[in-house]
């Protein structure tokens, strides 16, 4: 009766609740300025040292080129050996710390130094060379407007990082998927024609029939097949609609294993759910059909008048030794004839498994249709109806390779009268839909060449340069040592060192304090400066995450390699319910026995309890059962579901996850189940149907009893309540309610009787249920607490959850662990970077010196007068 629905989101409140702890983003940008700066300062140093080196030999050559003269030819041993020795005397007078004035051995130190040097350097860079061509950057890349087949190539190589923003972020499942059913052949055959119905109802004179003939029911039970086969029709057409037009929510492009498999779980949750819905819808008529022991007909009841008294009453009907007023008896149908001389019905052929009895849909659902699978067998039953076709008999059979002949009517209702599901899901539809304008993907890889070169160039110019300084200074210290006889204390020989005496000196010192404030000032700044130092590791063990997760739980993001893990491998749920449901007032035996007890109360008022006792316990019997069925039902959908998760979660999160689930199910189990039953308690009442033995309404005989004259029904009272203006009338009687209803009176009793020995059994056959017992199991039911209120909650008293979460991440199996933190580079990184700058640095600190040096010189040097006088 909804016109409109005014809905009213707030993303604040939502932002609130959610309340994020970090927010991680990223973008493409270019190189920031200091970036800039430090690899032109690193690479400064290492090319100045290289060109420096390469520069003077190229022009030496060239040189040689336009002051060479014709020379002789030499023969090629001759040249070889010339350059051997060439080599010879170049290597061994090499020396890069030669001075001017030099003696022997200032010389022999200098092309020692040297040696050393060189050794150093060239170890130093095999050592960088190896170690930067091993080393791995990450790197970001996009692809823009991927087809499909690039798509999948890439998630194939990059699947843990890959991510393509869906264009399109919501879709109906009619987009990507279809679905046929292929219905049961019964439900497309003659069988539910009209005209084989007609031919059916043609002969179904009830009056003239007798009960267990097979022509007194054949027209209803083939009238109500039909109805059957359109109902399931419809319950899968509108059903199907509902699901294709719900919407997929996919932000980003699913995997196409993951889009399949999520789609069959999906599809099979669907299937399930409206099967079982469907399926329940019946079993709650049954069960309330049974309870309240609606009229059927002359199927469950007889009517029959005293003669003496006037008063008709209604009996329940007999099949054998079996009472409809104790269980849904039934027996198999034939064709019967009259015999006059016994006054009897004798059976002349009898229809293989197929029944009749005290109400329809039992005896229809454990009905088979296999004398229709077979034409003989419907050509013979044709020759005893009251109207046959004989020749005319066009009526074809079932086919018996399509299905079995032996399968009930109930185990065909119970698939919805589909023999098989037609489902076509389309990846290619589904990614045509999301349309992603581009991918990224993060990956590892090696260095490049360029990469390479330009680092170790950058820090051998460092290197180099402050090496060669070191040995500078240390060469005169080793030879002051070894000329004197006295000991040189290091610090004076420094101070020696850094005196000026001239021009050049003070450039040395400022060029050296410079040089070390602005090392310091950027081993401060590298040293000190907060970054994000991002970790991974490849397929953690449990110890290992939760000793991650208990340190850096704000930033730890763990990839699953499962990402849709069962339930069931990690989730138990064990619902307890209300200890009625395992007493023994649910048992055939005590059934029994009150139906036992309940005869002997026949001729007793209807207000009396034991009048419709054994239709309460009954029903609470099956209430119970439904119950249980509904609940266990939804858990074993649960459990057969995909818990689905790219990401591992910890075990605080998974447990709320779980929590939110199971408590879901609390919510949603139980609405739908009093819907249902909800809906067939007002069909009931509204449509006033007699309940029998007659609870509800009584039948007032006619003075004069004349064969075809009518009978008026009326209405019984309970305390002043009338059944005919309320279905909710009852009146107390022995601890419990009797009324117009079975059920609505049991609904409205409460169980306070059954905890009490003298109300339920004085007898003490059976015993009354222990309330203290209920409540050392924490019970959230009192005593009086109406059964109703019971039924409300499926009968559950609590949901005992077990949650195993070393079950949960052996199934996740985390391929890699990402965590980072903020943090500062440690020493070794600061000397590194201190030692690629340093190259550029000491060249422009000489620059920088000379400049200061020659501006403030003059000033320095400037002879100022002095007044004798």
């Amino acid at each position: 009766m909804v016109e409109d629905w005014t809905k009213k989101i707030s993303y604040e409140k939502y932002y609130n609740q959610c309340a994020p702890n970090t927010c991680s983003y990223s973008s493409v940008e270019h190189h920031n300025f200091i970036f800039v700066l430090t690899k032109i300062i690193s690479l400064l140093g290492g090319l100045t040292l290289v060109l420096n080196l390469i520069i003077p030999k190229i022009v030496q050559f060239k040189r040689r080129i336009r002051k060479s003269e014709p020379v002789p030819k030499i023969p090629l041993h001759i040249r070889i050996s010339q350059l051997r020795l060439f080599l010879q005397k170049t290597v061994y007078e090499f020396n890069l710390f030669q001075q001017q004035t030099t003696n022997d051995r200032q010389l022999r130190f200098q092309r020692i130094a040297t040696r050393l040097h060189i050794i150093c350097i060239a170890i130093a860079l095999v050592v960088l060379t190896i170690y930067t061509s091993l080393s791995t950057n990450i790197y970001h890349e996009t692809v823009l407007n991927p087809t499909e087949t690039q798509f999948i190539e890439l998630h194939q190589n990059y699947s843990t990082s890959l991510s393509c923003p869906c264009s399109s972020t919501s879709m109906h499942y009619s987009t990507f998927m279809a679905i046929q059913p292929d219905y049961h052949q019964m439900c497309l055959s003659d069988l539910v024609s009209s005209n084989w119905i007609s031919y059916n109802y043609a002969i179904n004179d009830i009056g003239r029939h007798y009960y267990l003939d097979y022509r007194a029911s054949a027209g209803l039970f083939f009238y109500f097949l039909s109805l059957f086969c359109q109902e399931a029709m419809q319950t899968v057409t509108n059903a199907l609609d509902v699901f294709l037009q719900t919407q997929l929510i996919s932000s980003q492009v699913l995997s196409q294993e993951f889009f399949q498999f999520q789609s069959d779980s999906l599809i099979q949750n669907w299937q399930s759910t409206t099967t079982y819905q469907y399926v329940r819808t019946i079993e709650f008529m049954r069960i309330i059909s049974h309870g309240n022991r609606l009229n059927n007909g002359h199927l469950n009841v007889l009517f029959m008048t005293n003669t003496t008294t006037r008063e008709t009453t209604m009996t329940s009907q007999m099949y054998g030794n079996c009472s409809c007023g104790l269980s849904p008896c039934r027996q198999l149908l034939g064709i019967y004839e009259y015999n006059s001389t016994r006054d009897d019905y004798t059976l002349i052929f009898e229809i293989p498994h197929f029944y009749v009895g005290c109400y329809f849909v039992d005896f229809f659902f454990a009905s088979t249709l296999e004398c229709y699978y077979n034409r003989s067998c419907m050509i013979e039953i044709d020759r005893y109806m009251d109207i046959a076709r004989s020749s005319t008999y066009n009526f074809s059979p079932l086919n018996s390779t399509l299905n079995s002949p032996y399968e009930t009517i109930q185990s065909i209702t119970n698939n919805l009268m589909v023999n098989s599901w037609s489902v076509n899901v389309s990846f290619t539809s589904y990614y045509s839909t999301c349309a992603p304008h581009s991918c990224t993907f993060v990956y590892e890889r090696r260095m490049s060449i360029f990469l390479v070169i330009t680092t170790v160039i950058g820090i051998f110019g460092g290197l180099s340069l402050g090496l060669k300084i070191l040995i500078i200074v240390t060469l005169p210290l080793i030879e002051k040592i070894m000329n004197s006889n006295h000991r040189v204390h290091p610090i004076d020989f420094l101070r020696r060192c850094f005196t000026f005496h001239d021009q050049h000196r003070l450039i040395r010192q400022v060029h050296v304090l410079l040089l070390i404030i602005a090392l310091c000032c950027l081993y401060m700044v590298s040293s000190f400066s907060p970054r994000l130092v991002t970790f991974q590791i490849v397929k953690p063990s449990l110890s290992t995450y939760q000793h991650l997760a208990t340190r850096y739980s704000d930033t730890i993001d763990c990839t699953c390699s499962q990402v849709s893990i069962q339930y069931g491998l990690f989730l138990t749920v064990i619902p307890r319910f209300h200890q009625v449901c395992s007493s023994d007032f649910v048992s055939d035996r005590w059934i029994t026995y009150i139906y036992d007890i309940s005869n002997s109360a026949q001729q007793s008022n209807s207000s009396d309890f034991r009048y419709s006792a054994t239709a309460q316990f009954q029903l609470l019997a099956a209430l119970c059962r439904l119950a249980e069925e509904t609940v266990n039902n939804t858990l074993l959908r649960l459990i057969a579901n995909y818990f689905i998760n790219i990401e591992l979660l910890s075990e605080d999160a998974l447990k709320k996850r779980i929590e939110m689930t199971v408590n879901q199910l609390e919510i949603t189990t139980p609405n739908s189940y009093l819907s249902t039953m909800s809906l067939i308690r007002g069909t009931i009442v509204a449509n006033m149907f007699l309940s029998g033995p007659t609870s509800s309404w009584s039948i007032d005989t006619p003075d004069v009893i004349v064969d075809g004259a009518r009978i008026r029904m009326k209405p019984l009272m309970y305390d002043g309540c009338s059944c005919g203006s309320s279905s909710k009338c009852v009146h107390s009687s022995r601890g419990m309610l009797a009324g117009c209803y079975s059920l609505e009176a049991l609904l409205q009793s409460t169980l306070h009787c059954l905890y009490d020995q003298q109300c339920i059994d004085p007898n003490h056959v059976f015993q009354a249920m222990n309330f203290s017992s209920s409540l050392s199991k924490s019970s959230r039911y009192d005593m009086n607490t109406t059964i109703e209120s019971i039924v409300n909650q499926l009968m559950i008293e609590e949901y005992l959850r077990y949650i195993s979460y070393v079950k949960y991440f052996e199934q996740c199996a985390p391929s890699s662990c990402d965590y980072s933190y903020m943090g500062k580079d440690d020493f070794i990184e600061g000397f590194t970077f201190l030692i690629g700058l340093y190259g550029g640095l000491l060249i422009i600190c000489r620059a920088i010196a000379v400049i200061i040096v020659k501006l403030i010189s003059p000033r320095i040097s400037r002879v100022i007068p002095i007044n004798v006088n």
